[in-house]
């Protein structure tokens, strides 16, 4: 059975919705797939032709320039509170996930689907991928303490947890 398009499996598999970081999650979600895809192999015609704009539309959703993301880094006001405190260093690390470290990720990843041997990228794409997990962890961690704080269940920012990039091209 043929592998529905990507966009389309992407969007049935949404990750949390309603906020501003939707758009950049999907994005690096694709992004990832689509390297995923071209190591195993098993990246089809249609997402080889079409996998650079993609990305670069991927990188732009993670970008500044994205509506979503310049109003998480400048419309939100957090108390000076301790649980205040904690909630704006969360928002540091979901910036720092978004606008850095998937930014990255997705960069390289658009160099590796153009020359997958490319060891400078590779080993950016591995530096960027391990920042990815250690600022989602960061961020929840500053959730969970600001719950604690207010003895209440706050939602956390809903940060996907990335499957590590393949780092060598698979024999066919």
């Amino acid at each position: 059975m043929a592998r529905p398009p990507l966009r389309d499996a992407i969007a049935r598999e949404r990750c949390p919705g309603g906020t501003d970081l939707a758009p950049c999650e999907n994005a690096t979600s694709e992004a990832f797939e689509l390297w995923g895809f071209r190591t195993a192999g098993t990246i089809t015609g249609y997402e080889r032709a079409n996998a650079s704009q993609w990305i670069n539309q991927d990188i732009d959703a993670c970008s500044l320039a994205n509506a979503q993301i310049y109003d998480l880094t400048s419309n939100i006001d957090v108390s000076g509170t301790p649980s205040g405190k904690q909630l704006n260093t969360m928002l540091n690390w979901v910036t720092q996930w978004s606008t850095s470290d998937a930014l990255d990720a997705m960069n390289a990843i658009a160099q590796l689907m153009a020359d997958p041997t490319d060891a400078t990228q590779l080993a950016t794409l591995q530096a960027q991928w391990h920042l990815m997990v250690v600022h989602r962890v960061d961020a929840d961690r500053c959730v969970q303490a600001a719950s604690a704080l207010l003895a209440t269940s706050l939602p956390g920012p809903g940060l996907p947890e990335v499957p590590p990039p393949a780092m060598t091209l698979a024999q066919n």
